[in-house]
């Protein structure tokens, strides 16, 4: 089950890196998960304006930028599996 996560990681990895926006990449991603921009930055631990500045392009997406916003996502995928299994 795993192994499916780190395809998924690293085909989304590659989305944002080779795109010529990766910032507008991030927000595709997010968006199309269903998660607000506030929940994201809070989970990466930055503020939603400091996303919102990579979002636009505004602000350097960086590897550690990318790092944080996969881990983030993971992180709050589970929790919505989580939470739907107990409804």
């Amino acid at each position: 089950m795993s192994g499916g996560k780190n395809v998924d990681k690293a085909r989304l990895c590659e989305e944002i890196i080779f795109s010529e926006k990766p910032g507008l990449e991030l927000k595709r991603i997010r968006e199309q998960k269903g998660i607000l921009q506030k929940t994201m930055a809070k989970k990466m631990g930055e503020t939603p304006q400091a996303l919102s500045k990579k979002e636009t392009q505004h602000d350097t997406v960086t590897v550690n930028t990318i790092k944080k916003f996969l881990k983030a996502m993971e992180e709050l995928e589970a929790l919505q599996m989580g939470s739907a299994g107990k409804s």
